[in-house]
C-alpha cells in the first residue's frame, strides 16, 4: 500500500513530464516542418532540373522555332506540363520569356549545343528558415543537349544535308456522329457532334490542335475523339511546325439543336361502371360523359411533347397534376375539363366544354309499397313529387299515399333511366322531376 510522500512524488513526476512536454512541442512541429520544407524543396529540385532536361532537348531538335521573333506556343505548352509539380515561381530570362527559352552559344549547327537555364524562387514553410536564409530560396538548374538537326558540316569539306522541306498542315473529319462531313471538308450537324480525326501533313514535328469551343490545346499528332455541343459554328484549327517553318489549316463543325415542336394537348375520359351507378358516354372519340353521383372518370392523356400537366376538373376540386388521373365527381352539375400542358417549348390548354354530366337513376317502383314511394323518390336525388292513382283510372293522381298501403304495379318514368341535372333557382342543380305510381286496387 502507498504512503502519502509516495502518492506525492508519483504526482509530481506526472505534472513534471506534462511540463517538459509542453517545453519541447514547438521544437518538435519547427522540426517537422524545417522536414517538410527541405523535403519540398528537394522535389522542387528534381521538377526543376527534369524541366529544363525536357527544355534544352526541345530546343536542340527544333532551333529554328527560337530564332529571329521565337515561336513559343508548342514549347510553353509543353515545359508548362512538365514544370506543374514545381512548389515554387519560375522566374523569366533575360529576354523576359516566361518559361525561359533554350540558347545556343555555339549556334543552332549540328556543332552547337542547346542550353536550358532556370531559377525559381522557393518559399519556406518556417519563417525562422525565411529569416535564417533572408527570404526565399532560388533554385536553377541548368541542362545542354547537342544539336540534331541542321546541316552537316566537314563532310569532304563541302556535302551538306538539306533542311527538312516546308510543313503541310492537313487534316480531314473520320467516324463522325450526330453529323455528316460535306465536300467541302467541313461537318454540320444537329444537337450533339463528335468527330474523329485523320492527320495527313508532311514534315510536321509539334502539332497545335484548337478546338474553338474553349477546350485545351493538344499537342499531339493525333487527338482522341472530340465533342461539340450548342448552337454555333466551331472552327478547329492545326498548326504543324518544324524548324523550316509552320502551316496551318482550318475546318469548321456547325452544330445546330434540336427543333423541339410545342407540345400538343389531347385527353379523353371514360367513365367508371360500378352497379347500381349509370354511365356512359366516353372514349377516345370525346363523346360527352354522363352518369350518377359518385360518378368515377378515367382519364387519358394523349398529349404528345408535354412535360408537365395541369388538370382542372371543372367541378372546384383541387388541380391534378398526374398524366392520367382518376377523378370522383360527387356533385349534380354539368362541368368542362381544362388540360393544361407546359414543356421547354411552350404549352397549349385544351378545354372539352360541358364534357361530364352528372344526374340521377329513376328507382324501379314495381312490386314496391306506396308507403315507402316518396323516401324512395327523394333518396335517389330527385326533388319532385310523387301521385299516386289507381291501375286503370285516368287522371293526375292524389299526392298522398293510399290507406292502407298498397303494391305499385306501374311506373310514368321508365325504371333505372338517367335523369341530368339541371339548374335551379336561385343557384345550384338538381335532378327535377314528378313521377305518377300506377297501384293494384
Amino acid at each position: 500500500m502507498l504512503r502519502l510522500p509516495q502518492i506525492r512524488r508519483r504526482r509530481r513526476s506526472r505534472g513534471q513530464g506534462i511540463v517538459e512536454f509542453a517545453l519541447i512541442l514547438p521544437i518538435l512541429i519547427l522540426m517537422l516542418l524545417i522536414t517538410l520544407d527541405f523535403g519540398r524543396l528537394f522535389m522542387s529540385y528534381i521538377t526543376l532540373t527534369n524541366t529544363t532536361r525536357v527544355a534544352a532537348n526541345y530546343g536542340a531538335t527544333n532551333p529554328g522555332m527560337f530564332t529571329g521573333t521565337p515561336n513559343t506556343v508548342s514549347y510553353d505548352a509543353i515545359v508548362d506540363r512538365e514544370s506543374v509539380g514545381l512548389n515554387c515561381d519560375m522566374q523569366p530570362d533575360g529576354g523576359g520569356f516566361n518559361p525561359p527559352i533554350p540558347t545556343f552559344p555555339t549556334g543552332t549547327g549540328l556543332s552547337g549545343k542547346s542550353v536550358a537555364a532556370m531559377t525559381c524562387d522557393f518559399e519556406l514553410l518556417t519563417p525562422f528558415m525565411t529569416g535564417f536564409f533572408g527570404g526565399p530560396l532560388a533554385i536553377s538548374a541548368k541542362a545542354e543537349f547537342p544539336i540534331r538537326t541542321g546541316a552537316i558540316a566537314n563532310i569532304d569539306g563541302t556535302t551538306t544535308l538539306p533542311p527538312p522541306g516546308s510543313p503541310i498542315a492537313d487534316f480531314s473529319f473520320t467516324g463522325v456522329t450526330g453529323g455528316t462531313v460535306n465536300g467541302s471538308g467541313n461537318v454540320t450537324g444537329v444537337g450533339s457532334v463528335t468527330v474523329n480525326i485523320v492527320n495527313n501533313s508532311a514534315n510536321g514535328q509539334t502539332w497545335q490542335w484548337e478546338w474553338g469551343d474553349g477546350s485545351a490545346d493538344e499537342f499531339v499528332p493525333v487527338p482522341a475523339a472530340h465533342t461539340f455541343t450548342g448552337d454555333t459554328t466551331y472552327t478547329v484549327r492545326l498548326t504543324v511546325t518544324n524548324p523550316v517553318g509552320s502551316s496551318t489549316l482550318t475546318r469548321t463543325v456547325t452544330v445546330t439543336t434540336v427543333v423541339v415542336p410545342p407540345p400538343v394537348a389531347g385527353f379523353y375520359g371514360d367513365p367508371l361502371a360500378v352497379a347500381p351507378r349509370y354511365t356512359e358516354g366516353g372514349g377516345p372519340t370525346g363523346t360527352p360523359i354522363r352518369g350518377s353521383l359518385p360518378l368515377v372518370v378515367d382519364f387519358t392523356n394523349t398529349t404528345t411533347g408535354g412535360t408537365t400537366y395541369s388538370w382542372d376538373f371543372g367541378d372546384g376540386s383541387a388541380p391534378g397534376t398526374g398524366v392520367s388521373p382518376q377523378h370522383t365527381y360527387t356533385d349534380l352539375g354539368v362541368f368542362s375539363v381544362t388540360l393544361t400542358v407546359t414543356a421547354p417549348t411552350g404549352g397549349t390548354p385544351i378545354t372539352r366544354t360541358v364534357y361530364v354530366t352528372t344526374g340521377c337513376v329513376v328507382p324501379n317502383f314495381n312490386g314496391t309499397s306506396t308507403a315507402a314511394a316518396d323516401a324512395t323518390w327523394t333518396g335517389a336525388g330527385f326533388n319532385g313529387t310523387t301521385r299516386f292513382r289507381v291501375s286503370g283510372n285516368n287522371g293526375n293522381g292524389n299526392p298522398n299515399p293510399p290507406s292502407p298501403p298498397k303494391t305499385i304495379v306501374s311506373q310514368s318514368l321508365v325504371g333505372g333511366s338517367f335523369v341530368p341535372a339541371t339548374p335551379k333557382n336561385p343557384n345550384g342543380w338538381e335532378c327535377a322531376g314528378n313521377i305518377l305510381l300506377d297501384y293494384a286496387p
